[in-house]
């Protein structure tokens, strides 16, 4: 059995960091992984952060803000054709060399 202690973090205080670091995270004032984020400011592990959060959105109807996707990047189907493209073409002219 495991020798952690449980952390017990009121409702009150996971929404009010909940929503602290999806605002730090939007405004750029933070960096990472949001779930990672809030685990460590609660002393909790990032994968009950995470369950927690869905519970409250689906079980109860809590409307929390969803982190923003890391990076913030949208991934570009054209590009990443094109780059699959150009990768394919440099591994045929390195073996036309050889």
């Amino acid at each position: 059995m495991s020798e952690e202690k449980r952390v017990r973090v009121p409702r009150e205080q996971f929404m009010q960091v909940w929503e602290e670091t999806v605002h730090g995270l939007s405004t750029g004032k933070l960096q990472g992984s949001g779930v990672q984020i809030v685990a460590q400011r609660l002393g909790l592990k990032p994968n009950t952060v995470q369950q927690r959060a869905t519970k409250y959105r689906t079980t109860y109807g809590i409307p929390l803000s969803n982190m923003p996707r890391r990076g913030g990047v949208k991934f570009n189907h054209n590009e990443a054709l094109a780059e699959l493209q150009a990768i394919r073409q440099r591994l045929e002219a390195a073996e036309d060399s050889e």
